[in-house]
């Protein structure tokens, strides 16, 4: 029934259900189980999704590390944060709440490892 053309009265009468009940099973068959597995292509969906997700941040983060550098590089500091944040089309005051955030040990490590090689 659910991959036939036939509707769900015309199986009913066959084993002699009652059509609600029938259409009750369906509706149940149709809903996604709470706790249910998700397949390959919606893991693969899902997994694309959240990298997508993570590219705006990645760039956001970045464009604030060039305002870090950007202040730090010059003994005069030629624009303010408030202006560079609007050029960049970010926000100063998501500049400043992400400068007021720990390193994460990932960024820790990173600059960790640059120190041998420079």
């Amino acid at each position: 029934m659910l991959r036939s053309c036939r509707t769900v009265s015309e199986v009913a009468r066959e084993p002699e259900l009652n059509p609600e009940t029938l259409r009750g099973w369906v509706k149940k068959q149709q809903e996604p189980a709470p706790n249910a597995e998700l397949t390959v292509i919606e893991r693969a969906r899902l997994k694309e999704l959240e990298r997508r997700n993570r590219e705006p941040e990645m760039e956001v983060a970045s464009k604030y590390e060039f305002i870090v550098e950007m202040r730090l590089d010059t003994t005069e500091c030629a624009y303010s944060v408030e202006f560079m944040c609007d050029r960049l089309g970010v926000s100063s005051s998501g500049y400043y709440d992400w400068r007021s955030h720990p390193e994460s040990a990932t960024g820790q490590r990173r600059e960790e490892l640059k120190l041998p090689i420079e």
